[in-house]
C-alpha cells in the first residue's frame, strides 16, 4: 500500500474503533466530573477566606440538598470509576439539622 492510498477498514473494525473512542471519552468525562467535585469540595472544606460554616450558611435551608447531591454524585463515581475513584474525606465533624441547615463542628485531627 502506498503512502497516498487510503486504508480501508471493515465495518466491524470501524465499530470497534468507535467503541474504544466512546469508552475512552466516557471515562475522561467521569474523571473531569470527579475533578470538578473535588474543586467544589475544597472550596467548601479548605477555603482560606471562609470557614465551612460560613459557606454553608449562605445556602440556608437548602444546605441539605447540597449534601444529598454530593452523596449521589459520590455513589455514581464509585460505581462507574471503580479503582479510579478518589474518596474525599470531610475534615470536620458536622451535623445535618432537621431544618436543612448544617452545623460544622471541630476539625478532625
Amino acid at each position: 500500500m502506498g503512502i497516498f492510498e487510503e486504508e480501508t477498514l471493515t465495518k466491524q473494525e470501524k465499530l470497534n474503533l468507535l467503541n474504544e473512542e466512546i469508552k475512552r471519552k466516557s471515562k475522561m468525562s467521569l474523571l473531569i466530573f470527579q475533578d470538578r467535585q473535588k474543586e467544589i469540595f475544597n472550596k467548601i472544606w479548605y477555603n482560606e477566606e471562609f470557614t465551612p460554616q460560613e459557606v454553608f450558611d449562605t445556602f440556608g435551608n437548602e444546605t441539605i440538598e447540597l449534601f444529598i447531591a454530593s452523596a449521589k454524585s459520590e455513589q455514581l463515581q464509585k460505581d462507574l470509576l471503580g479503582d479510579d475513584y478518589t474518596e474525599l474525606v470531610v475534615p470536620y465533624n458536622f451535623t445535618l439539622n432537621e431544618d436543612g441547615t448544617v452545623t460544622v463542628g471541630d476539625k478532625i485531627v
